[in-house]
């Protein structure tokens, strides 16, 4: 009998060894995870447009990237802050969407965005983004905060407290605090700007070289994030000088990321190829060949039209960078597409409801709808392959194109500037990417 169950035992183990290594493999599969923080005050109307048009073309960038031979998953999250439409007791920020595989989702959140005026507390919201969002345990992993903004990046709520630390036998007293018109008198003393409400506090002896200690301070938030292997790269909207007086490159350094600087307003010049009409002609198709399925399928599929439409809307390359991205591993949609579901491993067709199918699947049997489905990812996957061919050519027609359009002193823009970033941390991080 014990033999009979040491063989049972030996067969179950060798039976579910196989899934134990699939399992393992999955769950080892590289990820690229990039939190975007966006200043959605009044002037940053300019910084929007260009996140909602150049996105494609950083996803593009990083449908390069392979590690160890394989491509990584691309899961991007969204942040907005110093809107004066937000709740100020939560910093005036909001997470628009968590870390998500659903790139239509960020275009559309992005198309969405609307700025006014606010107070724009960086270190607040690169705290609530490295808290909030699920991030890898895998220091294998990349993971990045992109923020940009234009005001300092000091900025932060008033201290209850304000802390003044002076020489000891000085006239300050201990007790100067609660004078009612102590923080006046202070101030004319020590040349310090201190909120008419504010209470102080006098410290004798010299002041410490880092006296931070809130964890919305940028300091606390930038050191927070890199002790949990997530780099800060920081995009001051303005000339590089006022962004290193503003302290946007010392948060940058904090954090192992890169300071950069932007135009936000420039206006991004797009060139016209020949591949350009044919890459368009193959989206269409392309789209096409989803088929959704499910309660949200109709509504995602209407997002992904949608979305088509605000890239080709917002610039005359908008669309055929999406197309690109669509072409990409990166380009994802299991959560409502059939083929992308059935490849993915997460639905089967021999237990899929009639219900959540479209029409003219309904008709079908289970093997012609199989039959169906793996026409439909064939005809994708022929259509990507083509656009991908189509895009190498009209890439370097673009690059000799732009040497001839190159001047001196133009600003660079968010893409150029995230992608030459991405490409130096990817490779950083045992990423190889394509140039």
């Amino acid at each position: 009998m014990r033999k009979v169950f040491t063989l049972c035992l030996a067969v179950v183990l060798m039976v579910s060894a196989p899934l134990t290594f699939a399992q393992e493999a999955k769950s080892e599969k590289p990820l690229i995870q990039i939190a975007i923080l966006l200043d959605t005050s009044g002037s940053m109307e300019g910084l929007i447009n260009q996140a909602r048009t150049q996105l494609w073309k950083i996803v593009n960038e990083l449908a390069t990237a392979k590690r160890d031979g394989q491509t990584p998953e691309l899961q991007v999250a969204l942040y907005e802050y110093g809107k004066s439409s937000l709740p100020a007791e939560q910093g005036y920020l909001q997470k628009i969407l968590d870390l998500t595989t659903d790139l239509d989702k960020v275009s559309e959140e992005l198309f969405a965005l609307k700025t006014n005026g606010g107070n724009e507390y960086c270190g607040w919201v690169i705290h609530q983004a490295t808290q909030d969002l699920n991030w890898s345990k895998s220091n294998k992993d990349f993971k990045a905060i992109y923020i940009a903004g234009n005001e300092p990046f000091t900025q932060m709520p008033a201290e209850e407290q304000v802390v003044i630390y002076k020489p000891r036998g000085g006239k300050l007293t201990a007790n100067t605090s609660a004078n009612a018109n102590a923080p006046q008198k202070i101030q004319q003393q020590v040349q310090v700007q201190i909120q008419p409400q504010t209470s102080v506090k006098i410290v004798e002896g010299e002041k410490p070289s880092d006296t931070s200690s809130s964890k919305y301070h940028y300091k606390v938030a930038c050191k927070a994030a890199i002790e949990s292997g997530i780099i800060v790269n920081t995009i001051h909207c303005g000339d590089a000088q006022t962004g290193i007086n503003g302290m946007w490159e010392e948060g940058a350094l904090l954090a192992d990321g890169t300071f950069m600087n932007i135009d936000q307003n420039r206006e991004i010049v797009h060139i016209k190829a020949p591949q350009d009409q044919e890459i368009l002609k193959l989206n269409a198709q392309l789209n096409e060949t989803y088929i959704a399925y499910g309660r949200a399928g109709l509504e995602s599929k209407e997002r992904q039209k949608k979305q088509d439409m605000n890239a080709s809307g917002a610039s005359y390359s908008g669309n055929l960078q999406r197309a690109v991205s669509k072409s990409s591993a990166h380009y994802k949609n299991s959560s409502w597409d059939i083929v992308d579901a059935v490849k993915e491993g997460e639905v089967d067709l021999d237990d899929m409801e009639e219900e959540s199918l479209p029409e003219n699947m309904k008709k079908m049997n289970v093997e012609e709808r199989k039959t169906y489905i793996k026409e439909q990812e064939e005809k994708r996957k022929k259509i990507q392959e083509k656009i991908q061919e189509l895009n190498k050519a009209r890439e370097k027609y673009v690059a000799t194109e732009r040497k001839k359009l190159a001047s001196e002193g133009a600003g660079d823009t968010l893409d150029i500037v995230m992608i030459k970033s991405l490409r130096e941390q990817l490779t950083r991080k045992s990423y190889e990417v394509e140039k």
